[in-house]
Formats: structure tokens, C-alpha cells, sequence
């Protein structure tokens, strides 16, 4: 993460270098590409963008996820997480030591209620979620919330469950991207 800030603030500067050259050779007809050092910005340039390249798939995430549906383990949940971070060019890990991220996340499902009108019932249930975010090159945990969702279905408790679970989702990963700084 460090190394992406530095390219991206170099990248910055080189865009301001471009700037400048310009301005010098529209104020000074004998300023060639020699006194402007064209090349060498170019060639600074090329190398700052194959480096921010390779850094943008650079980010290693742990995700530690407990997530329960009703007693039983809800192991779709941990893939659609997964699922939202990575169009954004993170990798995930099964080795908490070699994270740049520590994510950990509980979530339980409960039932709420049912309402039956007629020969048709609804049923509602929440799942309860806690999410933490550890940034390792600090050291320190750097977003902590909890979440309460409400889902129903007309079928039953579980797919009420479910539903809460598919709203949760993006919520989650939008808190994870907001905090690691990929949008």
C-alpha cells in the first residue's frame, strides 16, 4: 500500500513535469527535446505506470468469516464477499501472515417473525454481523461496526435468512473497500 501511494504521488509529479515542459517550449522556440528531457521523462513515466500496474493487484487480503445460518455454516456468504473485492485487483490469502488486510467477520442469523394473511405467510428473519478490519503494516484495526439486516421470503426462516444475507454483502464489502481505499 505504501509503495502504491509513492508511485501514485511520483506519477503526480510527472504529470506536473509534462505541464512545465510544455510551458517551457511554447516560451522558448529553442528548447528541444535534449533541454527538455523528453525522453527520460517518458522513460521515468513508463516505469512509473508498469510499477503502479503491478501494485494495483498487489493487495493481499485475509478474510477470517464465521457466518451461520441457522446452526449450520453459510459458506456462500465468504464467496460473494470475495466476489465484490475482486474486480479490484486484490488477492486473498489462507496464511494471515502474509496479508496486508486481516479482515475478520461473524454473522448470525435469527428469526424475527412471521405474518400470515390468507394461505400466504411471510417470514422475516436478521442476521447479526460484526466486521473488523486490521491494517498489518500498522498493526492497528482500523474500522470495527456491526450490522443488523432484515430479510424476508415467503418460503421460510432460512431463505428470510438468506435474503438479509445477500443484503448484507455489499454493505460489507463497500465498508472493507471504503477503509482499504479501492473504490
Amino acid at each position: 500500500m505504501q509503495a502504491r501511494t509513492m508511485v501514485e504521488d511520483a506519477l503526480r509529479i510527472i504529470a506536473k513535469i509534462e505541464e512545465d515542459q510544455q510551458l517551457l517550449a511554447q516560451l522558448d522556440e529553442t528548447a528541444d527535446d535534449e533541454i527538455l528531457m523528453t525522453a527520460e521523462v517518458q522513460d521515468a513515466k513508463q516505469y512509473l505506470m508498469n510499477k503502479a500496474n503491478q501494485l494495483r493487484n498487489a493487495i493481499t487480503i485475509y478474510i477470517l468469516c464465521n457466518a451461520s445460518l441457522f446452526g449450520s455454516e453459510h459458506t456462500t456468504f465468504l464467496k460473494e464477499i470475495q466476489g465484490e473485492l475482486s474486480p479490484f485487483g486484490v488477492s486473498f490469502t489462507k496464511d494471515q501472515e502474509q496479508a496486508d488486510w486481516v479482515i475478520q467477520i461473524t454473522a448470525t442469523a435469527r428469526e424475527y417473525n412471521a405474518v400470515t394473511r390468507g394461505n400466504y405467510s411471510n417470514y422475516f428473519a436478521y442476521v447479526d454481523a460484526q466486521l473488523s478490519i486490521d491494517k498489518k503494516s500498522t498493526g492497528k484495526r482500523v474500522y470495527e461496526n456491526a450490522f443488523n439486516i432484515k430479510g424476508g421470503h415467503t418460503r421460510n426462516y432460512e431463505q428470510a435468512a438468506r435474503e438479509a444475507y445477500s443484503e448484507l454483502t455489499p454493505q460489507i464489502s463497500t465498508a472493507i473497500k471504503e477503509q482499504m481505499g479501492i473504490y
